[in-house]
Order: structure tokens, then sequence, then C-alpha cells
């Protein structure tokens, strides 16, 4: 069953144990809002850089396995987002059309 008919990119976390953990982010191209979508609600954090690798957002998040992720004001363009947990850490390019 498909829960989510959208669009996924999933990148993996790894695990110090040597397990493994998935992030996925979609929409993807958007026009500016992203889902965050994890396997755990372990408490993360997130930095969105633009491609000169400025940091244009940074958050501390925990409680979920769900995130929104709004870009709207951001310019067109293409961003990366590190996503930072105990587990490891992923990075995900994110298009904003």
């Amino acid at each position: 069953m498909r829960l989510f008919p959208h669009k996924k990119s999933f990148g993996i976390l790894a695990r110090a144990n040597g397990t493994l953990s998935r992030a996925g982010v979609y929409t993807n191209p958007s026009n500016g809002i992203f889902t965050l979508q994890l396997e755990r609600t372990d408490a993360l954090t997130i930095r969105i850089s633009d491609v000169s690798g400025r940091v244009i957002r940074s958050e501390q998040l925990s409680g979920s396995t769900l995130y929104s992720i709004d870009l709207q004001a951001a310019k067109v363009g293409v961003y990366v987002m590190e996503i930072e947990t105990a587990e490891g850490r992923t990075f995900k390019q994110l298009i904003k059309n």
C-alpha cells in the first residue's frame, strides 16, 4: 500500500551499530513546500543551503515522522538540505520551481 503518491527521494542515515534508517523528501521539484518523511521520531537538525553554500534555513525538530518544509519565500533554484540525527547525516537536493 502506498501512503504518499508523490515522487520521493530517499537518503540513508547510517547508525554506529550498522542498522539503517531512511529519510525521504517529496514532492521534488516543488513550488516551495516539501515534505520530509522519516522512519523514526528522533531529534534532528536540518540545514538548507543555496548553491553557494550559504545556509538559508536551520531548524531543530523532534517528535514526528513528517515535517513540512516551506521554501516558498526562497528564490527559484537548487538547494541542499542536510539532515542530521544521532544516527548520522544525509544530504538531499531540493529543486524549487
